[in-house]
């Protein structure tokens, strides 16, 4: 997700923490349960959720 939104690891791991990428909005956990789960990203409101931040 990182590479298609151009932005670091690093970077989408702030959004992340600071709430900005919501889990259940933005990502969901490939497996619920696991907190080292793989993560699924909605590719649209990513990018709609970056573009907000940006301007």
């Amino acid at each position: 997700m990182a590479e298609h939104l151009r932005i670091s690891r690093q970077t989408l791991w702030r959004l992340r923490r600071h709430r900005i990428l919501r889990e259940g909005h933005h990502w969901t956990r490939k497996t619920p349960g696991c907190s080292r789960s793989d993560l699924l990203w909605h590719v649209p409101r990513c990018e709609i959720a970056l573009r907000r931040v940006v301007a």
